[in-house]
């Protein structure tokens, strides 16, 4: 049950969540950025929605407009039409292009349950719809730096494992958390379903459309992330990733930890996945949707997720770890702001291409799925 603490801190740097855009369209969608959004009647022509955004998590100022995870695709595909969807606790926002978008809360339990019932209600047709799980993690430096975005190869569950406390550990074992009814720290006879691994095809093709997208970036995020000295890839510019998202509900942070989510994500992938970004809530959609899958209500094969570093999994080099949580909360590092804009920057690409030429995109894209 770990994740990184990648959410703490204020109402303004803390309500977040994560993006799950389903993309259907047979229409051509610009995004304006520039014109404020009016007030709309609630709407009402929810058959004719064929691309759905779905956050985690976001709040709404006093003057209507939208901050955290869900601003720049409210703003950018003007969201201002309402939709009421049962067990889904805030709105659905939609335009009149059939584009909408649904915040399901922020964890593992909240974000799997509203996922769940906007499957499940009978207004929408999702069946032919991509989803887009997109949002801010943590990072290990390493592996990426702040303001990178990465689509997920594998998503893989944190949570799926047993827990000794460390002085109770077994000698040689190296982590206190391993794999549930194993007599070792690993075994391939235990049972149940903790990675899945997306659609190979999809995951290529949404990468290389947007390998290029411009990435935001900054001299206080630089200056925080050139700290993390003998990490390269914390000290290079903003880049776009394939590799592996690992989901729990619990906030954890540190080296240690950070050594064990590797080498977690490595065993439940067979050592074909590489762990980059942490997050909450990313398996319990990815298996939420599978069940709407087995149902026939969406289909496995359009599920897309992407994340962005907002902040990193451990502390610099001699800084406590503690003093490193603090400066999240502070958001002293200019990681959020950079997540949120680039996470939007790549996904957007993806969007757009699949509702301007939705007849390439209709029938899927073929890649065989698999799960271990």
């Amino acid at each position: 049950m770990l994740k990184t603490a990648s959410r703490l801190g204020t109402r303004f740097t803390c309500r977040l969540g994560i993006l799950v855009a389903l993309v259907s369209c047979a229409v051509v969608l610009r995004p304006v950025a520039e014109n404020p959004r009016p007030s709309s009647p609630p709407f009402g022509a929810v058959s004719s929605v064929r691309v759905m955004i779905v956050v985690a998590s976001a709040w709404q100022q006093p003057s209507g407009e939208w901050r955290g995870e869900a601003e720049r695709w409210v703003v950018s595909y003007r969201l201002t039409r309402q939709l009421a969807v049962p067990g889904v606790t805030q709105p659905v926002l939609c335009n009149d292009t059939g584009v909408c978008l649904a915040i399901v809360g922020e964890g593992p339990v909240s974000a799997a349950a509203a996922t769940m019932a906007l499957g499940l209600y009978p207004g929408l047709d999702l069946a032919k719809s991509y989803f887009l799980i997109a949002g801010i993690a943590g990072a290990p430096p390493y592996m990426a730096t702040l303001g990178s975005v990465s689509w997920a190869d594998w998503v893989v569950d944190a949570d799926s494992a047993a827990t000794i406390h460390p002085a109770d550990l077994p000698n040689g074992w190296p982590f206190m958390r391993f794999r549930k009814f194993c007599s070792q720290p690993w075994c391939e006879e235990s049972w149940g379903v903790g990675a899945v691994r997306l659609n190979e095809a999809l995951v290529k093709r949404a990468a290389a459309l947007s390998a290029a997208t411009p990435l935001l970036d900054s001299v206080k995020a630089r200056a925080y992330a050139g700290r993390y000295t003998g990490n390269e890839p914390a000290r290079h510019a903003p880049s776009v990733l394939i590799c592996s998202s690992l989901a729990g509900a619990t906030y954890w942070h540190g080296p240690r930890l950070s050594d064990w989510a590797r080498w977690w994500v490595d065993r439940w992938t067979s050592g074909s996945g590489r762990y980059c970004m942490t997050d909450e809530e990313d398996f319990a959609i990815v298996t939420t949707l599978e069940r709407l899958s087995s149902i026939g209500k969406v289909d496995r094969q359009r599920v897309l997720v992407l994340r962005g570093a907002s902040n990193f999994d451990q502390p610099q080099p001699g800084q406590p770890a503690v003093e490193s949580l603090q400066s999240m909360i502070r958001a002293d590092n200019d990681g959020y702001r950079l997540a949120i804009d680039n996470v939007w920057r790549v996904g957007t690409v993806f969007v757009q291409d699949v509702v301007g030429h939705w007849p390439a995109w209709q029938d899927g894209v073929t890649a065989r799925r698999q799960e271990h």
